[in-house]
């Protein structure tokens, strides 16, 4: 039986994020927490090369149970029936901990190097899946959107300029509290997405988001695995294989650290195919 309904698939599509209940047990989650916080407090699996205060990578060799915590029947079913078949999962190897980015895009890079095909018709869907270890409550822990933002042009762009005119201009207005920043922060249909811990959250690369801010010392640290799904087609390849060659340390383990050959079986079993 389908898992999601065809309203799921009418928000993904309208709003550029849908919020799956129930795909993980909260007490592995909490369990694998507390894996994430020792390691991190001890760094005595971090790889030098790779990680950072923020940032846990290879993360499948360190703690092998995560393979099946993460990629589990459901989530791979949620994948399968979004993207339909050729469905394939680029596999984040990270842990994410206490990364509060501002507004984005995940594709504005991309655009500032002149790939733009996953705005393309015929492109399909490139999906961020978020693995949450902390619900979203008022403290922080999650993410906020702006509902339909997917369909509209990069505000970000003319952030990343060398024009020194254009960079001054920007920080004026940021002075002014009238940048692209402000704007959003303004935006009435802004929404802190309220998921609960076990809750899946799935989300389109281009829609305008940022960490919902922590809130009070006593919030929870913010946890999380976040993974790529698309179609193996050719604007799915082209943001793959671009991915897979930026200079950043974070994305250096992706292409230098071959991936556990069990994870590779695991997700084959389930019906998605792993690119790497």
């Amino acid at each position: 039986m389908p898992i999601l309904s065809d309203a799921d698939h009418a928000q993904l599509h309208q709003q550029g994020f849908l919020l799956v209940p129930h795909v993980y047990a909260p007490n592995e989650l909490l369990a694998a927490r507390d894996l994430f916080q020792k390691a991190f407090s001890e760094k005595t699996l971090h790889d030098a090369q790779f990680d950072s205060p923020t940032l846990l990578t290879d993360i499948y060799r360190h703690f092998p149970s995560l393979e099946t915590l993460v990629f589990n029947e459901k989530y791979c079913a949620i994948a399968r029936e979004l993207l339909g078949a050729g469905a394939v999962l680029i596999p984040e190897c990270a842990v994410h901990r206490a990364r509060y980015i501002h507004w984005h895009k995940d594709t504005t890079v991309q655009e500032m190097a002149g790939l733009k095909s996953h705005n393309a018709p015929d492109a399909g869907l490139i999906l961020q899946f978020a693995t949450y270890f902390q619900g979203n409550s008022g403290q922080g822990g999650g993410l906020t959107v702006i509902p339909g933002s997917h369909r509209l042009p990069d505000p970000f762009l003319h952030l990343y300029s060398d024009n020194l005119w254009k960079r001054t201009w920007n920080k004026m207005l940021k002075m002014l509290h009238v940048s692209v920043f402000d704007a959003l922060e303004k935006h009435p249909a802004k929404v802190d997405i309220p998921h609960q811990l076990g809750d899946l959250l799935v989300f389109d690369v281009r829609l305008f988001h940022r960490a919902t801010f922590r809130i009070g010392e006593d919030a929870p640290e913010k946890l999380a695995i976040f993974n790529t799904c698309l179609l193996a087609n050719e604007a799915g390849l082209a943001y793959f294989h671009f991915m897979k060659q930026r200079p950043e340390a974070y994305y250096q383990y992706f292409r230098k650290k071959p991936l556990p050959a069990s994870l590779l079986r695991h997700t084959r079993k389930l019906g998605i195919e792993v690119l790497y």
